[in-house]
């Protein structure tokens, strides 16, 4: 019985290769990847589940045309905002930002899809691929962040490369170099990420298929520069045309500002008792640093690029003050935490090894290694979002891949081939964790599949425009003031993923955020009657400002009595429940320079 079961499992490898080192038939590799895609961009795009944060959301607002003067963000680059934004204004009806940013993962995943099943040994691509639809795609998706899609497009364009490199084929080559050049408009940081992943997986690929050759080798190389030249060309172009936007005299101050903001929102910083003195030299009170900690900003009068610069260059935590010893403890007890990610590499480890000889050991190992070396070296920095984690993983498969190639070349004299019998577990294994990645796909987010999600690429949907909590907020000649934390809570209501409608917009402005600074926000403001967001809430009558925080209320009280008026006082006229059991409500507060009133006095 034994035997027969052996046997059926050799003769199930037949179509796909019976060597592990052997490519598949193209037409069984091509239905496969085109069904996986169809099937996990499909369950997970028209899907009720939703998740943070809420960064595409902001750039797709950004770039939609419901902000006058827009047409740029600083997350993306200047040539891929462009498009959008053009398309947004040919063709209104259409969320572009989504289309694009959903067609983008798409095409990455069919990509990656069939070039692994196609020329990597089974058990591996089954277990990269599990790994990239549980983890990667719902964060592409779901949690729709634009730093994670560059992520996949790059490694998708990498992987099209050490194909097109290993095979001297010219198309793969094409398609990495449209796919790398996409990722890197998505978020250019992400291909500097990849670069020490990419070149020990051409390390891997060397070791490969051109040990022992000298003129296989040369060809490699050449067509590895050759291949480096163009994209270079390709990213080059785009960064050089980002850089001549963001120097125009219109939207450089939105970048200085950013520069400004971020270090004292996203890094760690010291308590205001540790350097009052040197903040109070500069004209800062404990009121002003509670606010521009916590992404209230919107005062241009006071709180300017150069004031946010000052101040960060005082409250940044120094170097000295971390210890590069706890970050290596503190992501070793994240492993821990997170099994699934854990056990996800495990079993890659195990299907490599497998199949592997010393320098498939070496290439995992350094590999690993090295993504692991780079998550400690981001929280010693201060800052490891999960955005950046699962991004460094996702570019530790590559030269694991990578070394696994099938080269087209007979294997070196001397070489012995693999025991049939360890290429059968390793794709049994494979084989495994692809079926429980699906299961959990299926678990976690099939009951939420909504075929009516396809309105999230229309402009207006009902969805959105009977929405009560929008509605509330959304009245002619009033404008609410949110605090950009509390805001969070209409984006949910969006689903992260919606359109905010123009009767929102219209009565809508943030206390701070990353849009603060720029020309679009400020031409916003000034059509709604608050240049200054923060003086208009006791300078504009029907301005309101929307927190869920009742120490925001006290630190901005503080604040307009220090900078505009000691008589400003606060009163809590509506407060709005929320769906969430358990949820503080939305409190809407009015500031005025007269004796507050007791009471509700909006229903």
């Amino acid at each position: 019985m034994t035997g027969t079961v052996w046997e059926r499992a050799r003769g199930a490898m037949g179509a796909w290769g019976r060597n592990g080192f052997e490519s598949r038939p193209m037409g069984p590799c091509l239905a496969v990847a085109l069904g996986l895609t169809l099937l996990v961009v499909g369950l997970l795009v028209l899907n009720d589940d939703y998740r943070g944060p809420d960064d595409d959301l902001g750039i797709s607002l950004a770039l939609s045309g419901l902000y006058p003067d827009g047409g740029q963000c600083l997350f993306t680059n200047a040539v891929l905002n462009g498009i959008i934004y053009q398309l947004n204004m040919a063709i209104p009806e259409l969320n572009w930002f989504l289309v694009i940013e959903r067609a983008a993962v798409a095409v990455a995943f069919f990509a990656l899809s069939y070039l692994l099943l196609r020329h990597v040994p089974l058990g591996p691509a089954l277990v990269c691929l599990g790994f990239i639809a549980y983890f990667i795609m719902p964060k592409c998706t779901l949690g729709s962040n634009f730093t994670v899609v560059a992520a996949l497009c790059v490694m998708a364009g990498e992987v099209c490369f050490c194909v097109g490199i290993a095979r001297r084929k010219l198309s793969p080559c094409v398609a990495g170099t449209v796919l790398v050049t996409l990722g890197f408009m998505w978020r250019a940081l992400v291909l500097l990420l990849s670069a020490p992943f990419l070149a020990l997986a051409f390390a891997g690929l060397l070791l490969r298929c051109g040990r022992g050759r000298r003129s296989e080798l040369r060809r490699l190389l050449a067509w590895a520069l050759a291949s480096a030249a163009v994209v270079g060309l390709a990213v080059g172009g785009a960064l050089a045309y980002d850089r001549a936007v963001w120097s125009d005299p219109h939207w450089a101050p939105w970048q200085e500002y950013n520069d400004a903001r971020y270090s004292l929102v996203d890094y760690p910083t010291r308590d205001y008792e540790a350097m009052k003195d040197e903040l109070a030299a500069i004209g800062v009170s404990e009121s002003d640093y509670w606010l521009m900690r916590n992404w209230i900003t919107a005062d241009p009068d006071y709180i300017t690029a150069e004031r946010l610069g000052a101040v960060s260059s005082i409250a940044r935590e120094p170097a000295a003050d971390r210890s590069f010893v706890s970050s290596v403890v503190a992501e070793g007890r994240h492993l821990v935490k997170s099994p699934l990610l854990t056990v996800s590499l495990a079993f890659l480890v195990v299907t490599v090894l497998l199949l592997g000889r010393r320098r498939v050991l070496a290439v995992t190992a350094l590999s690993l290694a090295g993504a692991f070396a780079a998550c400690v070296l981001f929280r010693y920095t201060g800052r490891l979002p999960a955005r950046v984690e699962y991004a460094v993983w996702l570019f530790s498969l590559l030269p694991c891949a990578a070394v696994l190639l099938r080269c087209p070349l007979p294997a070196p004299t001397g070489e012995r081939p693999l025991p049939q019998g360890r290429v059968v577990v390793s794709a049994a294994l494979g084989m495994l964790f692809a079926v429980l990645c699906a299961v959990g796909l299926g678990v976690k987010w099939g009951p939420a599949f909504n075929v009516e999600r396809i309105d999230q690429f229309a402009k207006e949907s009902a969805f959105v425009e009977d929405n009560a909590l929008i509605n509330h907020f959304s009245e002619p000649g009033v404008v609410y003031v949110w605090d950009t934390t509390t805001f969070t809570q209409v984006e949910k209501e969006l689903k992260y993923r919606h359109l905010p409608p123009k009767k929102l917009m219209d009565s809508a402005v943030f206390a701070g955020g990353w849009t603060q600074g720029s020309p679009l926000v400020r031409a916003h403001n000034e059509d709604l009657g608050v240049p200054n967001p923060l003086r208009a809430l006791i300078d504009r009558p029907d301005t309101y400002f929307v927190t869920r925080r009742k120490q925001a209320i006290e630190q901005i009280t503080s604040y307009l009595r220090e900078h505009y008026d000691d008589r400003a006082t606060a009163a809590i006229v509506d407060e709005v429940p929320l769906k969430e059991k358990g949820s503080d409500p939305l409190l809407v507060v009015r500031f005025s320079t007269d004796t507050p009133t007791d009471g509700k006095e909006r229903g």
